[in-house]
């Protein structure tokens, strides 16, 4: 193998290995578990605004959601929040799919949701 092609598959390693932690580093913070009952908080920037979340858990499981503030445009957001919500206290995680119709905002709730039970630990 020439100097070369050893140092590209070295740069190569070392990027997999990059994506690899941050995959692991986003899936700890994605789901409940191991985080305490209780009531967090979080934010993230939506299309026009920062979203700020509380999420509840309890029982080791996401129980509630509540976005505390936004000034994203109501008639396209609110109904994309609302069904993000659903979805991710359906899959016990933030790993979910954001919703088309607002998906910035959805990305930004999911986002917040995510600094939220990230602050719990």
């Amino acid at each position: 193998m020439t100097g070369r092609r050893k140092t590209r598959s070295i740069v190569r390693f070392g990027l997999a290995l990059m994506v690899v932690l941050a995959l692991a580093v986003s899936a700890a913070y994605a789901s409940p578990s191991g985080v305490a009952d209780g009531t967090y908080e979080g934010s993230a920037e939506g299309y026009k605004s920062e979203i700020v979340v509380q999420v509840t858990v309890s029982g080791g499981e996401i129980t509630a959601i509540e976005v505390v503030s936004h000034d994203e445009t109501v008639r396209l957001a609110e109904p994309v929040m609302e069904r993000t919500i659903e979805d991710i206290i359906s899959a016990q995680s933030s790993e979910v799919d954001a919703r088309t119709r607002a998906t910035a905002s959805s990305k930004g709730l999911i986002e917040a949701v995510r600094n939220a039970l990230a602050s719990a630990n």
